[in-house]
Protein backbone atom coordinates (compact mmCIF):
# COMPACT_ATOMS: atom_id res chain seq x y z
CA UNK A 1 0.00 0.00 0.00
CA UNK A 2 1.56 3.21 -1.21
CA UNK A 3 2.68 5.96 1.42
CA UNK A 4 0.00 8.24 0.08
CA UNK A 5 -2.52 5.82 0.49
CA UNK A 6 -2.02 4.52 3.85
CA UNK A 7 -2.16 8.79 4.60
CA UNK A 8 -4.82 8.83 3.18
CA UNK A 9 -6.82 6.63 5.19
CA UNK A 10 -5.67 8.19 8.26
CA UNK A 11 -6.15 11.35 7.72
CA UNK A 12 -10.24 10.22 6.94
CA UNK A 13 -10.06 8.54 9.90
CA UNK A 14 -8.84 11.38 12.26
CA UNK A 15 -10.96 13.90 9.91
CA UNK A 16 -14.05 11.75 10.55
CA UNK A 17 -13.33 12.12 14.36
CA UNK A 18 -12.62 15.84 14.17
CA UNK A 19 -15.95 16.47 12.00
CA UNK A 20 -17.70 14.82 15.78
CA UNK A 21 -16.63 18.57 17.04
CA UNK A 22 -14.76 16.98 20.28
CA UNK A 23 -12.70 18.92 21.97
CA UNK A 24 -11.70 19.62 25.36
CA UNK A 25 -10.60 22.97 27.37
CA UNK A 26 -9.16 22.78 30.28
CA UNK A 27 -9.81 25.82 32.95
CA UNK A 28 -7.04 26.07 35.90
CA UNK A 29 -8.56 26.92 39.15
CA UNK A 30 -7.87 25.04 42.15
CA UNK A 31 -7.76 21.94 40.54
CA UNK A 32 -7.35 21.32 36.53
CA UNK A 33 -10.75 20.74 35.38
CA UNK A 34 -12.09 19.75 31.97
CA UNK A 35 -14.96 21.56 29.84
CA UNK A 36 -16.05 19.44 27.67
CA UNK A 37 -17.26 20.63 24.42
CA UNK A 38 -19.21 17.98 22.04
CA UNK A 39 -20.61 19.47 18.88
CA UNK A 40 -20.64 23.03 20.32
CA UNK A 41 -22.49 22.15 23.30
CA UNK A 42 -20.63 22.72 26.49
CA UNK A 43 -21.72 20.78 29.87
CA UNK A 44 -22.70 24.42 30.77
CA UNK A 45 -25.58 24.15 27.94
CA UNK A 46 -26.56 20.89 29.52
CA UNK A 47 -26.61 22.33 33.07
CA UNK A 48 -28.89 25.41 32.09
CA UNK A 49 -30.92 23.55 30.15
CA UNK A 50 -30.33 24.76 26.91
CA UNK A 51 -30.85 21.48 25.52
CA UNK A 52 -34.32 20.44 24.52
CA UNK A 53 -34.98 16.57 23.96
CA UNK A 54 -38.25 17.63 22.03
CA UNK A 55 -36.45 19.50 19.22
CA UNK A 56 -34.51 15.92 19.05
CA UNK A 57 -37.46 14.30 16.73
CA UNK A 58 -36.55 12.00 14.29
CA UNK A 59 -36.79 14.20 11.43
CA UNK A 60 -34.29 16.43 12.67
CA UNK A 61 -31.89 13.71 13.85
CA UNK A 62 -32.08 12.20 10.57
CA UNK A 63 -31.38 15.39 8.75
CA UNK A 64 -28.25 15.68 11.17
CA UNK A 65 -27.23 12.34 10.09
CA UNK A 66 -27.94 13.34 6.16
CA UNK A 67 -25.56 16.24 6.73
CA UNK A 68 -23.08 14.67 8.97
CA UNK A 69 -22.89 11.96 5.95
CA UNK A 70 -22.75 14.63 3.53
CA UNK A 71 -19.48 16.74 5.65
CA UNK A 72 -18.56 12.49 5.84
CA UNK A 73 -18.37 12.63 2.40
CA UNK A 74 -17.06 16.21 1.51
CA UNK A 75 -13.82 14.75 4.08
CA UNK A 76 -13.26 11.82 2.35
CA UNK A 77 -13.01 13.38 -0.65
CA UNK A 78 -10.77 15.92 -0.01
CA UNK A 79 -8.33 13.51 1.81
CA UNK A 80 -8.28 11.26 -1.26
CA UNK A 81 -7.28 14.62 -3.58
CA UNK A 82 -4.48 15.53 -0.59
CA UNK A 83 -3.38 11.94 -0.81
CA UNK A 84 -3.00 12.09 -4.65
CA UNK A 85 -1.33 15.72 -4.29
CA UNK A 86 0.89 14.17 -1.65
CA UNK A 87 1.97 10.83 -4.27
CA UNK A 88 2.75 13.26 -7.14
CA UNK A 89 4.25 15.38 -4.41
CA UNK A 90 6.39 12.63 -3.23
CA UNK A 91 7.58 11.46 -6.46
CA UNK A 92 8.82 14.66 -7.44
CA UNK A 93 10.67 14.99 -4.47
CA UNK A 94 12.47 11.32 -5.03
CA UNK A 95 13.16 12.90 -8.62
CA UNK A 96 14.45 16.01 -7.15
CA UNK A 97 16.36 14.07 -4.44
CA UNK A 98 17.86 12.12 -7.02
CA UNK A 99 19.22 14.82 -9.27
CA UNK A 100 20.92 16.60 -6.31
CA UNK A 101 23.15 13.51 -5.45
CA UNK A 102 23.59 13.38 -8.60
CA UNK A 103 24.70 17.07 -9.05
CA UNK A 104 26.92 16.58 -5.54
CA UNK A 105 28.96 13.79 -6.97
CA UNK A 106 29.68 15.98 -9.89
CA UNK A 107 30.15 18.85 -7.44
CA UNK A 108 32.77 16.13 -5.05
CA UNK A 109 34.29 15.19 -8.33
CA UNK A 110 35.07 19.04 -9.44
CA UNK A 111 36.50 20.06 -5.86
CA UNK A 112 39.10 16.36 -6.17
CA UNK A 113 40.14 17.73 -9.57
CA UNK A 114 40.36 21.40 -8.39
CA UNK A 115 42.83 20.26 -4.98
CA UNK A 116 44.49 18.15 -7.46
CA UNK A 117 45.33 21.00 -9.89
CA UNK A 118 46.77 23.42 -6.96
CA UNK A 119 48.71 21.13 -5.65
CA UNK A 120 49.92 20.47 -9.43
CA UNK A 121 50.34 24.00 -9.89
CA UNK A 122 52.12 24.62 -6.51
CA UNK A 123 54.91 21.68 -7.81
CA UNK A 124 54.58 23.70 -11.19
CA UNK A 125 55.63 26.91 -9.21
CA UNK A 126 58.29 25.35 -7.25
CA UNK A 127 60.22 23.76 -10.95
CA UNK A 128 59.41 27.11 -12.77
CA UNK A 129 60.85 29.01 -9.37
CA UNK A 130 64.16 26.78 -9.05
CA UNK A 131 64.38 27.29 -12.96
CA UNK A 132 64.55 31.55 -12.42
CA UNK A 133 66.48 31.99 -9.78
CA UNK A 134 70.16 30.56 -9.36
Amino acid sequence: VPLGARAASCRAIFALLGSICFSAKSAVSKKSSFVISFCGISDNKLIAGGLKPSNATPSRNAERIKRNAKRSKDVQKQALANSKKMDSMSAQMQANRKRIEKNSDKIMERRANIIKNAGDIAKNQQKIAKKISP
